[in-house]
């Protein structure tokens, strides 16, 4: 299974390091550069990317079955959210409970 993780390149650097395949894009081209990376297994975008998407956009990467799309960003509390919110999705189960 491929990761892909998609950025500023600040956010990717660490990714790179570790062998994860990364995209560099900036806010208008974030869709666009999922787009391109379909094909991979796991999606790991910049919060402060994805701040700038519509609503229903957003909705529909966080639901997204294939590929699994995670958001991170600086609040952990919402992170934590939003990581639980696409297991659940994912596997149909909740883990946390």
């Amino acid at each position: 299974m491929e990761i892909v993780a998609i950025g500023t390149s600040q956010f990717v650097i660490g990714f790179s390091l570790a062998g994860v395949r990364t995209h560099v894009a900036q806010r208008k081209d974030v869709l666009e550069a999922i787009e391109r990376h379909k094909e991979a297994g796991i999606i790991i975008l910049d919060e402060e990317l994805v701040a700038q998407l519509h609503p229903a956009e957003l909705e529909e990467l966080q639901t997204s079955a294939s590929p699994v799309v995670l958001i991170l960003g600086k609040d952990s509390a919402e992170h934590e959210r939003r990581l639980r919110n696409t297991i659940k999705t994912t596997l149909g189960v909740d883990l946390f409970t």
